[in-house]
């Protein structure tokens, strides 16, 4: 393995170092619902770009469908444990 023949100074460390910085991202405001957003890109709020409809769902259409789906998964759910328990009681 290679290893360093000499020790880096501290100036030529830091000097390297510099270069690390944090830049401060710039936000632009969407002109359609005005929630802020990244340039050159469309609003993940509601889905415009350069005042066109670009993503045709929304969030609110997604969690609503999301939400019906896990209400009709539980209702699933439920109606199999009940099954369940008539068969064990028709057992006895």
């Amino acid at each position: 393995m290679a290893l360093p023949k000499r020790k880096h100074s501290k100036a030529r460390t830091g000097s390297r170092k510099a270069q690390w910085k944090i830049v401060a991202i710039n936000y632009s405001l969407c002109s359609h619902c005005g929630h802020p957003r990244l340039p050159h890109t469309v609003c993940s709020n509601c889905g415009y770009y350069n005042n066109e409809l670009v993503v045709s769902h929304l969030k609110e259409e997604i969690r609503a469908k999301r939400k019906e789906r896990k209400q009709k998964e539980m209702a699933e759910e439920v109606e199999k444990k009940i099954e369940e328990e008539e068969k064990k009681k028709k057992k006895e």
